[in-house]
């Protein structure tokens, strides 16, 4: 039970490790996006400035653009503060300084790329992996044993004990094979006189072994619970991922069209801005 407890132990510190990872990556990317769209949007308000010079512009517009460029730049502390916080968090986890993490992960590197499809099973399966289960089952089996062996103090216990050695008043003639002494015979105990206080241990550990098997059911009912929840989880975060792909391609396209129509002096500047940062 316990070596399952260490393993159960170990995959909560794996996971926690990558969701860890994870999360500092994603900060990092959306950092670079954040300084992208600032970019724009300075670009965006020197046009404005540049059209309220010439009068086609007003100054509400070009207040209204600084304001969002001011909201932008507001990010990017709030990006910094986290990605701290989940250095620092992941540093723990390693059993490391947030110092040497930094230099072992360096930003730039993007988001890890993940597989497209996981085998994770029949729902049994999954069960019949978790280490919590199969704690909880042994700590059942140990409690399942103690009954016995306790049980077993009602009764006499036979025992065959044996001796052999070498005695002599002279130490000359110790190992000698005429100085060997030896005796072996059996021997009986039996508890007789405390049968009571051995039943009341008995009907402790009864007690505790329907303990453990309430623990038990509790721990296979929440995995099933977990186990279901999750695989479901699974499937429409799947779904969710092609979803936001297919969102991000199409935006994409539609401003790769709206930056040619840009340059070919169809559409407004504007229009570009708002679709790069979509």
């Amino acid at each position: 039970a316990e070596v399952e407890n260490w393993r159960y132990t170990m995959i909560s510190l794996r996971a926690e490790v990558a969701s860890s990872y994870l999360s500092l990556r994603t900060l990092q990317a959306r950092l670079g996006v954040a300084n992208r769209n600032i970019e724009s949007q300075r670009r965006y308000v020197e046009l404005l400035n540049q059209q309220l010079t010439m009068g086609t512009t007003t100054a509400g517009t070009v207040a209204q653009a600084d304001a969002v460029l001011a909201q932008f730049e507001a990010l990017i502390p709030q990006f910094g503060v986290s990605m701290s916080a989940e250095m620092a968090n992941l540093a723990i986890l390693l059993g490391t300084t947030p110092g040497a993490l930094t230099r072992t992960i360096p930003a730039g590197q993007g988001i890890p790329a993940v597989p497209t499809e996981i085998a994770v099973g029949i729902p049994a399966d999954l069960l019949r992996r978790r280490p919590d289960i199969r704690a909880a089952e042994r700590t059942l089996a140990a409690a399942t044993a103690r009954i016995g062996q306790a049980t077993a103090d009602l009764y006499p216990k036979l025992s065959l004990t044996g001796q052999f050695g070498f005695s002599a008043s002279s130490a000359t003639d110790l190992f000698q094979w005429a100085s060997r002494s030896y005796n072996f015979g059996p021997s009986l105990t039996w508890d007789f006189f405390n049968g009571d206080r051995i039943r009341s241990v008995v009907n402790q550990q009864e007690s505790l072994t329907r303990q453990a098997l309430l623990e038990y059911e509790n721990t296979v009912v929440q995995a099933i619970g977990e186990v279901e929840s999750n695989l479901v989880g699974f499937a429409l975060a799947a779904q969710q991922r092609n979803n936001l792909a297919e969102a991000a391609e199409s935006a994409q396209l539609a401003y790769d069209l709206l930056l040619d129509q840009y340059e070919h002096g169809v559409t407004s500047f504007l229009t570009v801005i708002i679709v790069q940062q979509s």
